[in-house]
Protein backbone atom coordinates (compact mmCIF):
# COMPACT_ATOMS: atom_id res chain seq x y z
CA UNK A 1 0.00 0.00 0.00
CA UNK A 2 1.33 3.36 -1.18
CA UNK A 3 -0.02 6.30 0.81
CA UNK A 4 -0.94 10.13 -0.50
CA UNK A 5 -1.02 12.25 2.53
CA UNK A 6 -2.46 15.51 2.71
CA UNK A 7 -2.44 18.58 5.15
CA UNK A 8 -4.19 21.09 4.00
CA UNK A 9 -4.53 25.14 4.95
CA UNK A 10 -5.62 28.12 3.62
CA UNK A 11 -2.84 29.57 1.66
CA UNK A 12 -0.57 26.48 1.49
CA UNK A 13 -0.74 22.29 1.21
CA UNK A 14 1.56 20.00 1.98
CA UNK A 15 1.15 16.73 0.38
CA UNK A 16 3.73 13.88 0.75
CA UNK A 17 3.60 10.43 -0.90
CA UNK A 18 5.07 7.32 0.65
CA UNK A 19 6.06 3.95 -0.68
CA UNK A 20 4.79 0.23 0.54
CA UNK A 21 7.67 0.62 3.64
CA UNK A 22 6.65 3.73 4.83
CA UNK A 23 9.38 5.80 2.87
CA UNK A 24 8.51 9.23 2.01
CA UNK A 25 9.10 9.22 -2.00
CA UNK A 26 7.88 12.97 -2.43
CA UNK A 27 7.29 15.71 -0.29
CA UNK A 28 5.97 19.33 -1.83
CA UNK A 29 4.38 22.18 -0.34
CA UNK A 30 1.77 23.82 -2.72
CA UNK A 31 1.16 27.50 -2.87
CA UNK A 32 -1.92 29.20 -3.89
CA UNK A 33 -0.32 32.72 -3.35
CA UNK A 34 -2.22 35.71 -2.40
CA UNK A 35 -6.17 35.07 -2.00
CA UNK A 36 -8.12 37.84 -1.61
CA UNK A 37 -12.08 37.33 -1.05
CA UNK A 38 -13.13 37.26 -4.57
CA UNK A 39 -10.60 34.18 -5.56
CA UNK A 40 -10.27 31.75 -2.72
CA UNK A 41 -12.80 29.50 -4.89
CA UNK A 42 -10.25 29.77 -7.53
CA UNK A 43 -7.28 29.14 -5.41
CA UNK A 44 -8.92 26.22 -4.13
CA UNK A 45 -9.08 24.70 -7.64
CA UNK A 46 -5.78 25.78 -8.56
CA UNK A 47 -4.47 23.81 -5.31
CA UNK A 48 -6.84 20.40 -6.27
CA UNK A 49 -5.43 20.37 -9.47
CA UNK A 50 -1.38 20.67 -8.38
CA UNK A 51 -2.26 17.88 -6.06
CA UNK A 52 -3.39 15.67 -9.14
CA UNK A 53 -0.53 16.62 -11.27
CA UNK A 54 1.88 15.45 -8.07
CA UNK A 55 -0.34 12.30 -7.96
CA UNK A 56 -0.88 11.63 -11.28
CA UNK A 57 3.39 11.84 -11.73
CA UNK A 58 3.32 8.92 -9.01
CA UNK A 59 0.84 6.56 -10.47
CA UNK A 60 2.38 6.35 -13.51
CA UNK A 61 5.69 5.76 -11.82
CA UNK A 62 3.82 2.90 -10.14
CA UNK A 63 0.70 1.87 -11.99
CA UNK A 64 0.11 -1.51 -10.10
CA UNK A 65 0.56 -0.37 -6.70
CA UNK A 66 -2.33 -0.33 -4.50
CA UNK A 67 -3.03 3.28 -2.98
CA UNK A 68 -5.16 5.54 -0.48
CA UNK A 69 -5.68 9.23 0.19
CA UNK A 70 -5.47 10.48 3.43
CA UNK A 71 -6.31 14.36 4.22
CA UNK A 72 -6.57 16.18 7.34
CA UNK A 73 -9.71 17.56 7.40
CA UNK A 74 -10.43 20.72 9.94
CA UNK A 75 -12.63 20.48 13.19
CA UNK A 76 -14.49 23.00 15.05
CA UNK A 77 -13.14 23.87 19.03
CA UNK A 78 -15.72 23.59 21.72
CA UNK A 79 -14.91 26.03 24.62
CA UNK A 80 -13.11 29.31 24.94
CA UNK A 81 -11.47 28.04 21.72
CA UNK A 82 -14.18 26.60 19.81
CA UNK A 83 -16.54 30.01 19.86
CA UNK A 84 -13.65 31.12 18.04
CA UNK A 85 -13.35 28.65 15.65
CA UNK A 86 -17.12 27.31 14.59
CA UNK A 87 -17.40 31.73 13.54
CA UNK A 88 -13.93 31.90 11.57
CA UNK A 89 -13.95 32.25 8.08
CA UNK A 90 -11.17 30.91 7.72
CA UNK A 91 -11.92 27.78 9.24
CA UNK A 92 -15.06 27.69 6.88
CA UNK A 93 -13.31 28.24 3.74
CA UNK A 94 -11.07 25.30 4.84
CA UNK A 95 -14.19 22.79 5.21
CA UNK A 96 -14.81 24.25 1.52
CA UNK A 97 -11.17 23.69 0.53
CA UNK A 98 -10.89 20.10 2.10
CA UNK A 99 -14.18 19.35 0.33
CA UNK A 100 -13.06 20.41 -3.34
CA UNK A 101 -10.03 19.11 -3.09
CA UNK A 102 -11.81 15.33 -2.11
CA UNK A 103 -14.25 15.78 -4.80
CA UNK A 104 -11.48 16.80 -7.29
CA UNK A 105 -9.68 13.77 -6.24
CA UNK A 106 -11.89 11.46 -6.31
CA UNK A 107 -13.35 12.82 -9.90
CA UNK A 108 -9.84 12.10 -11.46
CA UNK A 109 -9.02 8.80 -9.04
CA UNK A 110 -12.13 7.09 -8.52
CA UNK A 111 -10.36 3.68 -7.86
CA UNK A 112 -8.23 5.24 -4.73
CA UNK A 113 -9.92 5.01 -1.10
CA UNK A 114 -9.97 8.04 0.40
CA UNK A 115 -10.01 9.48 4.27
CA UNK A 116 -9.99 12.04 6.67
CA UNK A 117 -9.01 12.33 9.55
CA UNK A 118 -8.80 15.14 12.05
CA UNK A 119 -5.34 17.62 13.47
CA UNK A 120 -6.80 15.57 17.01
CA UNK A 121 -7.32 12.22 15.77
CA UNK A 122 -3.78 11.82 14.06
CA UNK A 123 -1.94 14.00 16.66
CA UNK A 124 -3.94 15.19 19.64
CA UNK A 125 -2.13 17.92 20.92
CA UNK A 126 1.29 17.53 19.90
CA UNK A 127 2.61 20.88 19.38
CA UNK A 128 4.37 22.29 15.98
CA UNK A 129 7.99 21.82 17.40
CA UNK A 130 7.52 18.27 18.46
CA UNK A 131 5.83 16.96 14.86
CA UNK A 132 8.92 18.73 13.30
CA UNK A 133 11.51 16.69 15.67
CA UNK A 134 9.41 13.80 14.80
CA UNK A 135 9.21 14.34 11.03
CA UNK A 136 12.85 14.69 11.22
CA UNK A 137 13.86 11.85 12.57
CA UNK A 138 11.53 9.61 10.27
CA UNK A 139 13.73 11.48 6.93
CA UNK A 140 16.48 10.83 9.13
CA UNK A 141 15.99 6.80 9.23
CA UNK A 142 15.42 7.33 5.45
CA UNK A 143 18.53 8.96 4.84
CA UNK A 144 17.36 12.30 4.03
CA UNK A 145 18.75 15.07 6.59
CA UNK A 146 17.18 17.83 6.82
CA UNK A 147 17.10 20.75 9.70
CA UNK A 148 13.42 22.06 9.02
CA UNK A 149 10.77 21.61 6.55
CA UNK A 150 7.56 23.38 5.68
CA UNK A 151 4.83 22.64 8.81
CA UNK A 152 2.50 21.78 6.05
CA UNK A 153 4.23 19.30 4.68
CA UNK A 154 5.90 18.04 7.96
CA UNK A 155 1.96 17.33 8.80
CA UNK A 156 1.55 15.72 5.65
CA UNK A 157 4.44 13.06 6.27
CA UNK A 158 2.92 12.48 9.65
CA UNK A 159 -0.36 11.78 8.28
CA UNK A 160 0.40 9.36 5.86
CA UNK A 161 2.90 7.52 9.04
CA UNK A 162 -0.54 7.66 11.32
CA UNK A 163 -2.27 5.93 8.27
CA UNK A 164 -0.01 2.65 7.91
CA UNK A 165 -0.26 2.77 11.43
CA UNK A 166 -4.09 2.92 11.60
CA UNK A 167 -5.32 2.25 8.55
CA UNK A 168 -7.37 -0.62 10.28
CA UNK A 169 -9.08 1.95 12.07
CA UNK A 170 -9.72 4.60 8.60
CA UNK A 171 -12.92 5.02 8.18
CA UNK A 172 -13.28 5.12 3.76
CA UNK A 173 -15.16 8.41 2.76
CA UNK A 174 -18.54 6.93 0.15
CA UNK A 175 -18.77 8.58 -3.03
CA UNK A 176 -22.30 10.44 -1.50
CA UNK A 177 -20.37 11.43 1.19
CA UNK A 178 -18.48 13.19 -0.60
CA UNK A 179 -20.93 15.31 -2.65
CA UNK A 180 -22.93 16.09 0.64
CA UNK A 181 -19.88 17.32 2.51
CA UNK A 182 -19.19 19.88 -0.84
CA UNK A 183 -23.10 20.54 -0.64
CA UNK A 184 -23.29 21.48 2.86
CA UNK A 185 -19.66 23.34 2.63
CA UNK A 186 -21.13 25.58 -0.49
Amino acid sequence: MRVIAIDPSIHNLGIALSDANRNVVDAVLIKSGSVDEANWQSAALAMAEAVVLTINTALLEEPGDTWIAVSEMPENWFGSRGEKSKDNEAVQKLYYYVGYQMCFLHSHFPKVPMFLVTPSRWKGQTPKAVTMKRVLRVLAQQGINKDKIDNNVADAIMIGQYAYDNFNRLTPIQRGDISTSLITVI
